[in-house]
C-alpha cells in the first residue's frame, strides 16, 4: 500500500520529499488541477503544484484553485485503496515509472510534516466512506440549488443583467437561479453595490423572486482590509456584517455564494506558506454561517477556493473557464475528481 523503501525520504524543515511505489497505473485524485485524463498517464510524468491561487482551469499544468492532496490507486488484485497527504503547505507531485516500470508517485512540500491518512477500502465504496469519515460527509444542498443556474461575469449594468433573465424566460428557457458576478459592487467592495450602474437592483431580485420564482446568488470577492476608511466599515468580523449590509439585497433568497480566493495579506504572524492554503476553507465556514443567520435556512454557499473537508461545509464551483469544447470535457473529469475532494 505505502512503500518508500526504493527511494530516500526527505525531511527538512523547509523541504519534504519522499517516492512511494503504487501497485499498479491505475491511480485517480489529486490536485486542485487541470487533467487532461480522468486516469493519471504515468509515461508523461508530468509535475504537477498544489498552491492555491485565482487561476482558471484553462491550458497548463498549473496549480488552480485548491488543495485536495488524496489519490486512490488499484490493486493487482483489484482491491481498492486511498492515500491522504494531509499538510497544507505549497507542494507539487509527479506520477511516473521508475526505471520506466515501477508505477511510483513522488510528493513534495516546503513545510509541515508528514501526516498520512491511508484508506484501505478495499472496494470503491469503502474507501469513500472511510475518507468522508475523516474530513467530514458532504453538504446536502438546499432542494431548489439543483435546479438550472446562470452565471456570467461582466454583467457591467442592472439594464444588461435584466435583459438576460428576462430574454431566457422569453425564449422558455427553464431558469432557476440567477448569479451576480463583482460587476455590480461599488468599485469591488464587498458588502456593496454600484448605486448608479445598478440603481435598483435590492427591488429587481425581490421582484424576479415573487413574480418568476427564481432565487438570487450574489458572488463575493472577500476582500476585507482591517483598517480601510471611506465610509467602508472595518472587517474585524467581516462576515458578521452579512446581516446589517447585504440582507436587503438578499432577503430570503436562501443563500450566499463566496468567491473566494486565496489571499494573504500579511497583517498577521503566522507564515504565509502554511496557512495560505487554509483561506478558502476558513471563508467557507464563515459564509456559512453567516448566510445561515441572515435567512434563518439550510442555505447555500458555493467556493471556488478549497482545502480537505470544504465540502463538509460547500459546493465547488471549477472558477473562470470559458465556453469551448475542451473547456466542456475537463469539467466532467473535474466532477468526476471532486467524488475524491469532499
Amino acid at each position: 500500500m505505502f512503500d518508500t523503501s526504493r527511494s530516500p525520504l526527505i525531511f527538512e524543515d523547509q523541504f519534504l520529499q519522499l517516492t512511494t511505489s503504487l501497485p499498479t497505473t491505475d491511480a485517480y485524485g489529486m490536485g486542485e488541477n487541470v487533467h487532461e485524463s480522468f486516469l493519471h498517464d504515468f509515461d508523461a510524468a508530468k509535475v504537477f503544484p498544489i498552491f492555491a491561487r485565482d487561476e482558471p482551469p484553462t491550458d497548463g499544468d498549473k496549480n488552480a484553485y485548491g488543495t485536495h492532496p488524496f489519490y486512490e490507486v488499484f490493486e493487482e488484485d483489484g482491491s481498492l485503496h486511498g492515500v491522504l497527504f494531509f499538510n497544507s503547505n505549497p507542494q507539487e507531485y509527479t506520477f511516473f515509472k521508475e526505471d520506466g516500470q515501477i508505477p511510483s508517485l513522488t510528493l513534495r512540500a516546503i513545510g509541515g510534516i508528514f501526516n498520512f491518512h491511508l484508506f484501505t477500502g478495499p472496494t470503491f465504496d469503502l474507501v469513500s466512506q472511510q475518507y468522508t469519515e475523516v474530513i467530514g460527509r458532504p453538504m446536502l444542498p438546499p432542494y431548489w440549488s439543483l435546479g438550472f443556474q446562470l452565471s456570467k461575469w461582466n454583467y457591467l449594468t442592472l439594464d444588461k443583467f435584466r435583459e438576460v433573465v428576462e430574454r431566457n424566460r422569453y425564449a422558455g428557457i427553464p431558469q432557476d437561479v440567477q448569479y451576480g458576478d463583482i460587476d455590480y459592487m461599488d468599485t469591488f467592495k464587498i458588502f456593496t453595490y454600484n448605486q448608479q450602474d445598478w440603481n435598483g437592483f435590492p427591488e429587481y431580485i425581490r421582484d424576479i423572486k415573487q413574480r418568476l420564482g427564481m432565487k438570487f446568488i450574489p458572488i463575493l470577492d472577500p476582500a476585507l482590509v482591517i483598517d480601510f476608511t471611506d465610509n467602508y466599515p472595518p472587517g474585524k468580523r467581516g462576515w458578521e456584517l452579512l446581516q446589517k449590509h447585504f440582507t436587503g439585497l438578499s432577503r430570503k433568497q436562501g443563500l450566499l455564494v463566496g468567491k473566494l480566493r486565496a489571499l494573504i495579506d500579511g497583517s498577521r504572524s503566522f507564515i504565509d506558506y502554511d496557512v495560505h492554503n487554509l483561506y478558502g476553507w476558513f471563508h467557507t465556514l464563515s459564509a456559512i454561517e453567516g448566510a445561515r443567520q441572515a435567512t434563518q435556512k439550510r442555505s447555500l454557499v458555493v467556493t471556488r477556493s478549497t482545502f480537505v473537508s470544504s465540502g463538509r461545509y460547500a459546493g465547488h464551483w471549477f472558477g473562470d473557464n470559458v465556453s469551448r469544447w475542451t473547456d466542456l470535457r475537463r469539467s466532467i473529469i473535474l466532477m468526476f475528481e471532486f467524488k475524491y475532494k469532499p
